[in-house]
């Protein structure tokens, strides 16, 4: 209104006027992609800083384990005792047997230890008392790499990276080739879509992959390497 104001008073031109109206639009649009730029940058940090956490977790391997063989799938949490602190326990002489192919759904209110169990079965964390058998084989005798190269955990929130499928499929394995992310997305029954994509293995996903359905997201972040 100010502008008009002054083209009324004959103090613009209406050169003048487009001159500002381009400039404010400018700078309009380029204060909203600088926000946007923030914004990506800041998920960024929180999906970083996730994924540094857990890559220092540390391995608990004992000196020269073996590498683990799954031949049905058959696990069994044997007397575990953990605790995240002392005089807090999780689990007291836990016993549970899951048989090969058996799907087993594990409710529990809060609290009550339903992602600790996950988390030890991946070697996450170590049982301060038993022992975790897969097909006859003790967890604490065979190698995290051998275990986590047959084992996926599918996360309610799964975070992958703005980055090319390619790439957030080869984050499970350190140094994975170009043929094992084929070879693991073959596995996860994704490797057809990804070669329908435009760009294929190098197809950008989206922040969060918000370019992929559920499934698909789910698909990409748990590969398995043989």
């Amino acid at each position: 209104m100010y502008v008009i104001h002054l083209r009324n008073l004959g103090e613009i031109s209406i050169g003048d006027i487009a001159f500002i109206m381009s400039l404010t639009f400018l700078v309009t649009e380029n204060s909203w992609h600088a926000t946007m730029e923030l914004k990506d940058f800041l998920e960024d940090i929180v999906a970083f800083r996730s994924a540094f956490t857990i890559m220092q977790i540390p391995h608990i391997d004992k000196e020269n384990a073996a590498e683990l063989k799954i031949f049905k799938g058959e696990i069994i949490f044997k007397d575990i005792s953990f605790a995240y602190k002392e005089g807090s326990s999780v689990f007291q002489s836990l016993n549970l047997h899951i048989k090969a192919g058996e799907k087993v759904g594990i409710v529990g209110h809060s609290g009550s230890g339903k992602s600790t169990l996950t988390a030890l079965l991946l070697k996450n964390f170590k049982a301060g008392i038993g022992d975790i058998i897969i097909d006859n084989q003790s967890l604490y005798d065979t190698s995290s790499d051998s275990l986590w190269e047959q084992i996926s955990l599918i996360p309610q929130g799964i975070m992958l990276f703005h980055r090319s499928v390619g790439k957030n499929i080869g984050y499970a394995k350190e140094n994975a080739l170009p043929w094992e992310i084929e070879n693991a997305a073959k596995a996860a029954n994704i490797h057809e879509f990804i070669e329908s994509l435009p760009e294929k293995y190098n197809t950008i996903i989206g922040e969060r992959g918000v370019k992929l359905s559920g499934g698909q997201r789910q698909r990409i972040a748990c590969p398995c390497y043989s």
